[in-house]
């Protein structure tokens, strides 16, 4: 009996020395091994952990087994778990954890890395680990930049009423357990079953896929097939509501539509024309989407978006008997007719020929004018230095001279800033949509729209303008003057002019307009020293005003036919529209560049005007302007000036 207290006695002593030791060797070790010790749960915590778990009430040894049981030691969790949670553990061992564990990687999660170790509690409980809400949280221990694309997207942003917990997280899409990532096929996110894994919460929508020909394809083995994430995203899954998700759909309109749909490679494996999407971005519907209008119509608008069928397919939306009502949905009245000739304008489509001819046409012409007039104007601009360094040499104490003729009335000049305004407005809002160009105080979101009736309001205005110059021209005296002065001299458009009666004062015969064209380059080359004697108007002048003439017409055709384009359609094929819409771009390019080349160097850049002539702005020249611009002219003024001495300043 006494023996039992001594090895009592001996215990105690015996355990009291090792707690020395073991504190001594504490006190003692390395900063890093005591910060470790310092991060592990004392024995009282992990029963206090236990305790408020979901394993409350068993032992240790459940868990600890074997050579686990030993101090220090670390179960295997998922040997551990699977005594209890069979199903869960053999399904892991499938998914992209367990082959990361496979290949070595020390770093990869077990069960505890998810659950926790000794605070395992159930999944709905709001401090589980594994709790909806704090399962983002715990993938992003790893899947950094995941995490951070799903909390971008709307099943982050978006909660659930109940609980404010996400919409979706990442066990709900990916699996718990069978967690395999999208190139895996069939995984829960791969290619053959993300579709099912989608319907858990957008039944409706995976229903109507199923019947498109994008999840027929899928069914066939189709690699390139679209799912549900290759037009919605991954992690990043953006808004089908609101909207920013208007923006989205027209963002990935142009880009994953166009990254299937654009390619060549694809379009010849599988039989369609690559063509589309470039068709698509060059129309009004893809001009307007590139600057941002968000009421424009994308891919999805026309095709649907869930389920697009094929055209042959009598359920789709681009079926010819249903073509008619879908672009009805914006384009109010449009009939069976309105799309007839081809919705995509593509090498396939009737009339494509005949249209890119037009447009190769006009970059010829265009290109071929500009050109003609560019080596005019520097040829013109060489000697018109020349002369007037001679006229200031010769003349300096005359330089300038008052201005004593009238070349336009008052009313003249209100007509030219009145076609000046109108023409600024047609080309800054023309080809704001054309290329982009932002009009100040236009936003992105309606400038399609304001844009269009800034164009069409300044189109009304040039007509009216020009319609009101037709009646000054018909109806003054002035008028019949200046237009028979305008019109080219011909000598049979003369005497068919007077042998009709023409009330016209066409003025004294005159040498025609291509003699004068030719003189002028023999004395501007240096061929000749006489100075062609020009007229009221000189030959760049009349062929600027009957290219103004030309233009208006044509633009104001074509632009009736884009503006009316619902009856238009209704009545004349595609194709017909297409021509329209090329002619009206490339003669505004080549009426503003025109513009720009050949009206800005006669009144702004010629050496004899430089830097900007102000006859559009007082109406008058000098005598010195006159005689050097239109000597001829200023012959007869001074001659009928002559005969009528009392006539005071001279009247053009």
């Amino acid at each position: 009996m006494v023996q039992a207290p001594l090895k009592r006695h001996v215990r105690t002593r015996t355990g009291a020395l090792a707690c020395g030791v073991l504190l001594l060797w504490l006190a003692t070790a390395r900063p890093s091994v005591a910060q470790s010790m310092r991060g592990h749960e004392t024995a009282s915590g992990q029963a206090s952990a236990v305790a408020a778990s979901v394993h409350v009430g068993l032992s240790c040894r459940s868990c600890h087994v074997g050579e686990s049981a030993e101090r220090g030691a670390v179960p295997d969790s998922v040997a551990s778990c699977a005594s209890c949670h069979a199903i869960q553990a053999s399904t892991s061992l499938r998914d992209a954890h367990a082959a990361a564990r496979a290949a070595g990687r020390v770093a990869a999660p077990t069960c505890v890395s998810c659950h926790g170790s000794h605070s395992v509690r159930s999944v709905t409980d709001p401090r589980a680990l594994t709790h909806r809400a704090n399962v983002a949280g715990q993938c992003s221990s790893c899947h950094v930049r995941a995490v951070r694309e799903y909390l971008g997207g709307v099943h982050a942003t978006r909660t659930l009423a109940t609980n404010g917990a996400p919409a979706a997280t990442c066990t709900d899409c990916h699996a718990a357990h069978d967690a395999r990532g999208g190139d895996v096929g069939m995984s829960a996110v791969g290619r053959y079953r993300v579709a099912t894994t989608c319907a858990r919460c957008h039944e409706e929508s995976q229903a109507a896929y199923a019947k498109s020909v994008h999840a027929s394809a899928v069914q066939l083995g189709n690699p390139h097939a679209a799912t549900c994430v290759s037009c919605h995203g991954g992690h990043d899954t953006e808004a089908v509501r609101g909207s920013e998700a208007t923006a989205a759909a027209l963002r990935r309109s142009a880009q994953d539509c166009a990254s299937c749909h654009g390619d060549i490679r694809l379009a010849g494996d599988h039989g369609f024309t690559a063509a589309v999407v470039s068709d698509y971005r060059g129309s009004f519907h893809g001009l307007a989407a590139a600057i941002g209008d968000r009421r424009v119509a994308n891919c999805a608008s026309c095709h649907g978006n869930h389920d697009i069928r094929s055209a042959a397919d009598s359920g789709a939306r681009t079926h010819p008997a249903n073509v008619g009502a879908t672009c009805g949905s914006c384009h109010v009245g449009a009939t069976a007719t309105f799309a007839a000739g081809g919705i995509h304008h593509t090498p396939t489509t009737a009339g494509h020929r005949l249209v890119e001819s037009v447009r190769a046409m006009y970059v010829m012409l265009i290109a071929a004018l500009l050109t003609l007039m560019a080596l005019h104007n520097v040829v013109d601009w060489q000697r018109a230095w020349r002369d007037r360094r001679r006229r200031v040499a010769a003349e300096p104490a005359a330089m300038p001279h008052a201005a004593d003729y009238l070349r336009f009335t008052r009313n003249e000049r209100l007509q030219h800033w009145w076609l000046v305004a109108s023409f600024v407005v047609l080309v800054l809002s023309g080809f704001a949509l054309r290329f982009g160009w932002t009009l100040p105080v236009l936003g992105p979101s309606m400038g399609a729209l304001l844009r269009a009736w800034a164009h069409r309001t300044a189109a009304l205005a040039l007509l009216a303008g020009g319609l009101y110059h037709l009646g000054y021209l018909a109806l003054t005296v002035r008028g019949r003057a200046l237009i028979g002065a305008l019109l080219p001299r011909l000598r049979r458009v003369r005497d068919a002019l007077c042998l009709a009666g023409c009330c016209l004062r066409l003025g004294p015969p005159s040498v025609p307009d291509w003699k004068e064209l030719i003189q002028t380059l023999r004395y501007n080359i240096g061929v000749t020293d006489v100075r062609p004697r020009v007229g009221r108007f000189s030959y760049a002048e009349k062929m600027e005003y009957f290219a103004l003439v030309w233009g208006t017409v044509v633009m104001a055709a074509t632009g009736l036919v884009l503006w009316l384009e619902v009856p238009f359609l209704n009545r004349f094929p595609f194709w017909a529209f297409q021509v329209a819409s090329v002619v009206h771009l490339y003669e505004a390019i080549l009426a503003t560049l025109a513009i720009v080349v050949w009206h800005f160097y006669f009144v702004m850049l010629r050496p004899d005007v430089f830097p900007l002539s102000k006859v559009m702005c007082t109406g008058r020249l000098s005598r010195d302007q006159m005689e050097h611009e239109h000597p001829r002219e200023l012959e007869e003024l001074e001659a009928a000036k002559s005969q009528r001495p009392d006539a005071g300043a001279v009247q053009t």
